[in-house]
Parts: structure tokens; sequence; C-alpha cells
């Protein structure tokens, strides 16, 4: 069911990533841009688009969010729990496998 919008996940977490590079030549270049009028409007603005494409897949536990903040893109290696189910979350493929699942369980 998910599988639809894979174009539409891998396309969000490609931007959050040219994003963050950004962000990264921004800090070199004028210390840290970090909450700055720099680039701080670009942030809020992806922010609420990652709230549109989750709204949009149905992805009602906001993973993809925390896959991009919290798991940074599956560089910490975490793993997804709902109701004593878990599941790793490396790649992306991994992250649409865990919302596809999460949204079958019924609470």
């Amino acid at each position: 069911m998910i599988r639809e919008h894979e174009n539409l996940i891998k396309e969000t977490v490609r931007l959050y990533k040219h994003l963050y590079r950004m962000q990264e030549k921004a800090d070199k270049i004028f210390g840290s841009c970090c909450g700055s009028p720099l680039l701080d409007p670009f942030w809020q603005l992806f922010d609420k688009y990652v709230e549109l494409v989750e709204a949009n897949i149905g992805d009602e536990y906001r993973m993809l969010s925390w896959y991009i903040i919290e798991n940074e893109c599956g560089k910490v290696d975490l793993s997804a729990w709902l109701h004593g189910k878990s599941i790793d979350v490396q790649t992306v493929d991994d992250l649409i496998k865990a919302i596809d699942e999460f949204s079958q369980i019924e609470e």
C-alpha cells in the first residue's frame, strides 16, 4: 500500500540531505547558523513539507520525521517500536516497510 509513495519518501529524504549539506556549508562560512534567519526559514518550510508528506502517505505515527531527525536517515541504527512490535530501520526501504506494517496495527 505504501509502496505507491516510495518515490515521494525517497525524494523527501534526498531533500533533507541536501538541506543538511547546505547547513554544514553555511556553518563553515558564517559559523553556526542553526536557528539563524539565514537558513531557519528553509528548515521551517521543510518541516511543514514533511508533515504534508506524512499526511499524504498515511504516516499517522510520523515515522518519516522520526527516520530523518532521530534516526539520522538510518545512521543511528534505531529500531521503530509500536505496541511491542519492533522493526530495524536503517534504509528508506526499511522505513517504507515500517510505515506499511505499523499502519496495519490496530490499537
